[in-house]
């Protein structure tokens, strides 16, 4: 049975620096459609058409360049579209997109992060700018509202990190929604290795250089200023063959680059911005360690990505981090998150080698045990199947 499947989010990949999310439901709606389903994927920023071949369809909901607006547009104008559309399932993974979605619709929410756990991450990333503290006013108010609005239309609610489950479980108790935690997958078929010389030689990355690498949104709650500040520190402490890639956009994109400047880190430190899937390959070819130095996570792709590519990664000590890192085997999890910590394990890393070479075989070992996009796909048609027969 061909069942026709309306995944709705946010934004959307390519470019493949847009976030994980984005990443996600690109992954997923391809893998539906190599098992035969007819897959629309409704999105408001992002994706670049043309640039790749993907099989499933997109239909762009166009919003205000007024942020407080641009949800209650889009929830508008998706009801309409899905009224227009005979769909079996809406798979939702922003659960706040939601609250319009007539009750008659089968509907799955698929939740990556929430409003909680992002307001949490922008106080501890730090309210340093309007912006800041507009997305903390949003996520404590408008943005928690319309998630429990979604979070009740929901038939079943999708996890990625055990640690979300127990939150939402907790706010659908009197309900009779099922929630239920699914492993995160991570794409084997495009992402792929390049040699690392060559790759290297074309980056203009000397032999010698080592190369620290962080790929996601430039947010408060990720800590790329944090980052940056660290990798000077440890530069000052000697690692003078240190190099920065960031791979990624956000808010604080702008302050980043002149960070970089103010700091004279021009040419050792590159932000390469929105990136598409081959230049992300390369620079996971190139590079030596991983740092995500986030304050709270759902479940990052990039660091099963990093396993895939022996990098090891120092991350930040959020929830769930543990199904990802093993401290001490495939990477390193501090134990909080600061300039201090960051750059001294930068540079345990660059002093020891051999540490170095044990993390990345034991990264690639961890990297068989990673689940497939297809695995996902066919138990997210179960799910489908199950909830359309009842």
């Amino acid at each position: 049975m061909t069942i026709r499947i309306a995944l709705v989010t946010w934004t959307l990949s390519p470019p493949f620096g847009s976030g994980g999310v984005a990443r996600y439901v690109n992954r997923l709606a391809t893998a539906l459609c190599e098992l035969g389903h007819e897959v629309v994927v409704f999105y408001a920023y992002g994706y670049s058409p043309g640039k790749t071949e993907d099989p499933f369809k997109v239909k762009r909901i166009s919003t205000s360049n007024v942020p407080v607006l641009r949800q209650f547009q889009f929830c508008r104008k998706l009801r309409k579209e899905l009224s227009n559309s005979r769909f079996d399932i809406v798979h939702a993974h922003i659960p706040q997109l939601v609250w319009a979605i007539s009750n008659d619709s089968i509907l799955v929410i698929t939740i990556h992060t929430t409003s909680r756990g992002e307001a949490i991450g922008v106080i501890k990333g730090g309210l340093d700018s309007a912006s800041d503290i507009a997305q903390l006013i949003v996520f404590k108010t408008i943005g928690r509202a319309l998630e429990f609005a979604g979070i009740k239309s929901a038939r079943t609610i999708i996890t990625v990190n055990p640690c979300i489950t127990s939150e939402v479980s907790y706010l659908v108790r009197n309900r009779q929604t099922n929630v239920i935690t699914s492993e995160q997958a991570v794409e084997t078929r495009t992402l792929v290795s390049f040699d690392r010389k060559a790759v290297r030689e074309s980056l203009g990355i000397k032999g010698s250089d080592f190369v620290v690498l962080f790929v996601g949104r430039l947010d408060a709650r990720k800590n790329p200023l944090v980052l940056l500040e660290a990798f000077a520190q440890a530069i000052s402490g000697g690692g003078h063959q240190l190099r920065l890639i960031y791979c990624g956009e956000g808010t604080l994109g702008d302050k980043l680059r002149r960070r970089i400047s103010q700091l004279s880190l021009d040419g050792v430190v590159n932000s390469l911005g929105l990136v598409d899937e081959e230049t992300l390959s390369k620079v996971y070819s190139a590079a030596d360690v991983f740092v995500l130095p986030s304050e709270i996570e759902g479940f990052p792709l990039t660091l099963l990505e990093c396993r895939q590519y022996g990098l090891p990664a120092i991350v930040g000590p959020y929830p769930g981090v543990e199904a990802a890192i093993v401290h001490g085997f495939n990477g390193i999890v501090l134990d909080a998150i600061n300039v201090g910590s960051i750059a001294a394990q930068i540079g345990y890393l660059l002093n020891n080698p051999s540490k170095l070479r044990e993390m990345s075989s034991n990264a690639l070992k961890l990297a068989h045990l990673s689940n497939s996009w297809e695995n996902v796909a066919r138990e997210s048609v179960e799910l489908y199947t199950t909830l359309l027969d009842k």
